[in-house]
């Protein structure tokens, strides 16, 4: 259990280094908010709970801090002179996206990456994407455990 809260704050630590809080995350995770169920207070509160749930995750974690890394270490981009494109970033928001939210999330996952929401739009490319995956995971759990109570 320790490790795990030395997981989380470590990438929270990380994610400070280069000026995103875990507010900013939140914000931007419910700038695509669809009331489900939930008021959006309720909502950035369920919300808030699953994503520190989440950054607990040593694999969660470790796939952030492996993007932060990425983005820093001057690995290869799309503007560089391969004309292959880059699917590592995807790779990475796909796989904390699933790990959190399910086959479900992967949806979510591409409409928080393609629309590039709050800080997503000015994060960097494996950020960018890995910040995407925790969304998308995070708002897929959180539209599952949102249902409409029938009455």
């Amino acid at each position: 259990m320790i490790q795990h809260i030395l997981c989380m704050y470590d990438v929270v630590r990380k994610l400070q280094a280069i000026g995103i809080s875990t507010d900013a995350i939140i914000t931007t995770a419910l700038d695509l908010y669809q009331p489900y169920g939930i008021s959006p207070q309720q909502a950035h509160n369920e919300l808030a709970t699953i994503i520190h749930q989440e950054m607990k995750d040593g694999t969660i974690s470790s796939l952030i801090s492996a993007a932060i890394y990425l983005d820093t270490a001057g690995t290869i981009t799309e503007t560089s002179e391969s004309s292959t494109p880059l699917y590592s970033p995807a790779i990475i928001g796909t796989a904390i996206a699933e790990s959190i939210g399910g086959s479900y999330a992967y949806f979510e996952y591409t409409r928080f990456s393609q629309k590039s929401p709050g800080i997503l739009c000015t994060a960097s490319p494996f950020l960018h994407e890995a910040l995407a995956g925790l969304m998308a995971g995070c708002t897929s759990r959180l539209y599952s455990v949102a249902l409409p109570v029938e009455e």
